[in-house]
């Protein structure tokens, strides 16, 4: 049997890896951390199936050159099984003091609640770096694991990705096929995408809901726990339901006390989501999904019994159709940076300073355009009159003419 090209052409680095590039980041900036001695907590990788989760984890062993251990879920009965297997790999060193990274994939599937407990002490007192994944993170058996972990949330990977990470698989088969057709069955999902592309057919798999029956269920819902789940199953991030929610409230609801409520849980929702991005507290994101979604679908006095057209969400399109100008701006600011040696986010701040620069810096019309570079006046020419007969001299008043 043939390999798989999944396999064959696994990504060895973590830059091989498509998409989700603040992930993979702070993947990097973990395993450096422990690479200069310090411990740090155990990884929770999660998000759904085929966005890089375990190929990270694979790359960043080979990169560091740690020794790689995968957990066997076959090895784990029971409790003491747990202790006896996972508790030995974590906690102890090797013979020449490498590092091992210890991967636990799919944790919601190869760990039942009874083994929960004993896996989290088994991470919490390991010397050793250790990931977990999970597809559906907010499982409830996993709450004390999620406790006792740095969660990093992987999304689905943009089609563009996908098409880079095809492209790349389909130059060294030397394969010619038109790609979109694996693109459109893939979804996000870079494993499925591939597996298809080497059997040469798309396959018909399950497909998550669509994201008008998620919100639909969100405003719908009954009871706190339909709420908090009506996002689980759809088929857009949590960031992006969150715009289909903030669009939708005045879609769905009529009583002004109704909307007040709903508005007032989205709106100490992104209190959270600020905190999360300025202290990198992920513990508080249950907090966060907690208002914006059970918040706002609990909001309501009682279910309104109507069809509601919901809309996509306006923010969204504006910054599509906005993506243009964004994209020659940040051409700008990556150019400046090279010649001055910055970074993007300071050449971008500053870029004001240099539009006299432009010429200098290399930009083209839209780099200029979107940096607001003013277009040189045009110039005008000054149309000279054409020639005409000299008129002779007026004659001075009280003269007279001279005949002969």
């Amino acid at each position: 049997m043939s390999q798989l090209w999944t396999d064959k052409y696994a990504p060895q680095r973590l830059d091989d890896i498509v998409g989700n590039a603040e992930s993979i980041q702070q993947i990097k900036t973990w395993a450096l951390d422990w690479q200069r001695g310090k411990k740090q907590k155990p990884l929770l990788l999660h998000g759904p199936p085929g966005c890089g989760k375990t190929a990270a984890a694979r790359a960043l062993a080979h990169e560091m050159d740690w020794i790689l251990l995968e957990s066997n879920a076959s090895d784990l009965r029971d409790g003491d099984s747990v202790r006896r297997n996972v508790g030995l790999t974590a906690s102890t060193g090797t013979l020449f003091g490498e590092k091992r990274l210890v991967l636990f994939d799919e944790v919601e599937g190869a760990f039942d609640r009874g083994q929960i407990p004993a896996l989290v002490k088994a991470v919490t007192d390991g010397v050793q770096p250790i990931i977990l994944t999970a597809n559906d993170v907010w499982e409830p058996k996993l709450a004390p694991l999620r406790a006792s972990t740095v969660r990093v949330e992987f999304k689905k990977v943009a089609k563009y990705d996908v098409k880079k990470a095809l492209t790349r698989v389909a130059e060294k088969e030397g394969r010619t096929d038109d790609l979109e057709q694996f693109l459109e069955a893939a979804r996000g999902d870079v494993r499925s995408a591939i597996i298809d592309f080497q059997s040469g057919t798309p396959s018909e798999r399950q497909r998550e809901e669509n994201v008008f029956d998620g919100i639909r269920r969100l405003f719908k819902a009954k009871t706190f726990q339909d709420a908090l789940s009506a996002q689980d199953d759809s088929a857009v991030d949590f960031d992006l339901f969150w715009r289909w929610i903030e669009e939708n409230i005045p879609q769905e609801y009529e009583d002004p006390q109704d909307l007040a409520r709903a508005f007032d849980a989205l709106s100490r929702s992104t209190v959270f989501g600020a905190r999360i991005r300025r202290r990198q507290a992920w513990d508080l994101l249950k907090f966060q999904r907690a208002l914006a979604l059970a918040g706002v679908g609990c909001a309501k006095r009682e279910v309104y019994h109507k069809f509601t057209a919901y809309r996509f969400p306006g923010y969204v399109k504006s910054l599509s159709q906005s993506q243009k100008p964004r994209g020659a701006l940040k051409s700008a600011a990556r150019k400046t940076g090279e010649k001055l040696r910055l970074s993007i986010r300071k050449a971008k701040e500053d870029l004001p300073y240099y539009r006299a620069f432009a010429d200098y810096f290399g930009w083209d019309e839209d780099e200029r355009q979107a940096a607001g570079v003013k277009a040189p006046p045009i110039k005008k020419v000054k149309q000279e009159a054409a020639p005409t007969a000299k008129e002779p001299p007026a004659r001075p008043k009280g003269t007279m003419l001279k005949l002969g």
